[in-house]
């Protein structure tokens, strides 16, 4: 017991460490507002911060002073930190690390350099392979991320659908049986008029 809560105590020091190593260098960014408005949505938005990206090295070591400021526990926290800063998964849902499944390909765009480095400047034993497998796993994953909600909708309303047409079955039963047991004639019940 002592011992998780040890070692829980050390894992967020160690990523409070590195936040803020990151954040010494990044002096210069004052919030997010200045790095990055909100995150992208479509591919449009996507190609203009890379092409942002591309020619304005001052928003680039910007960018990469703010990402790697995130931090994480792990490479794969630190990775779905930078990537929900910088699009929604409606957007990742589109992209797919080499492109498979007729998707578009994500290890070409500078977004994905851009991701690297800061990864790097975070941890310099960062695995470059980690690094990739994350981002990979965050890109496989993002079209279901927010469907447990739609799903647990559907049930809920199919339960309550269910429900509501028990009660009718067995309250027009129920008539049949009173209907029956009073001598009357047999007749058919409309549901609606129940």
């Amino acid at each position: 017991m002592k011992l998780d809560s040890l070692t829980e105590m050390l894992s967020e020091m160690v990523a409070l460490q590195r936040r803020m190593r990151a954040s010494i260098g990044a002096a210069v960014v004052e919030d997010f507002y200045d790095v990055i408005k909100r995150p992208c949505n479509s591919i449009q938005e996507l190609e203009e911060l890379c092409k942002r990206l591309e020619e304005d090295t001052t928003y680039k070591k910007k960018m990469i002073l703010y990402l790697s400021s995130l931090g994480g526990t792990n490479t794969g926290d630190c990775i779905r930190r930078m990537m929900r800063k910088l699009g929604t998964n409606q957007l990742w849902s589109i992209y797919s690390m080499k492109g498979r499944k007729g998707k578009r390909i994500f290890k070409d765009l500078t977004i994905c350099r851009i991701i690297f480095k800061a990864r790097k400047r975070c941890d310099k034993n960062a695995n470059t392979c980690e690094v990739e497998d994350s981002i990979a796993e965050m890109l496989r994953y993002a079209p279901h991320r927010g469907e447990k909600k739609e799903k647990e909708n559907y049930y809920f309303a199919f339960f309550i659908s269910a429900a509501f047409r028990n009660i009718l079955f067995h309250k027009l039963h129920i008539m049949l049986v009173i209907s029956f047991y009073q001598g009357a004639e047999l007749k058919f019940i409309d549901p609606k008029n129940v």
